[in-house]
């Protein structure tokens, strides 16, 4: 060959390389989205549990929910609830306090992108408690939080 000819450069670094453990770079990652529906009814408290698959690791980057009226087909913009997630098995609380759920989660148009991604371990079991706080009487919405992120499965690529 040629001098000329430039050696080809090494590809770029994936962004996720500098926070994610070294024994996880080279396992096989897949974009996945995991997502729990809470029913709670009027001025009342309801309890969802989402459970990670025990095949992989998760790496959280976004959360957002969708807010819907009893009927299941209906969005509602905006809700009046506050939300406290906790890891099951650690018993750690994701935030201090239950908070409104517009300070936690974003839309689908806004999705909430976490300043630092979350590492979930394989098997690990959430649980969302989810009040509603609205004055208004009787009622009752479906929540659908969701936790977009990407698997890392046990073995190489």
């Amino acid at each position: 060959m040629p001098d000329s000819i430039a050696t080809p450069a090494l590809p770029l670094l994936n962004p996720f390389l500098g926070w994610l453990p070294a024994k996880h770079w080279r396992r096989k990652k897949e974009e996945f989205v995991y997502e729990v529906t809470v029913a709670v009814g009027a001025n009342a408290a309801a309890v969802g549990a989402l459970a990670f698959d025990s095949d992989s690791d998760f790496i959280v980057l976004a959360q957002t929910r969708t807010i819907y009226a009893a009927d299941f087909l209906t969005v509602v913009g905006a809700g009046h609830h506050i939300v406290a997630i906790t890891d099951s098995g650690s018993g750690r609380n994701r935030t201090s306090q239950a908070i409104h759920i517009d300070n936690y989660f974003g839309t689908a148009q806004l999705p909430r992108r976490l300043e630092f991604p979350k590492f979930v371990n394989a098997g690990t079991v959430w649980t969302g408690t989810i009040t509603d706080i609205s004055v208004a009487p009787g009622i009752a919405r479906s929540i659908r939080l969701a936790f977009h992120g990407f698997k890392i499965y046990p073995f190489g690529e």
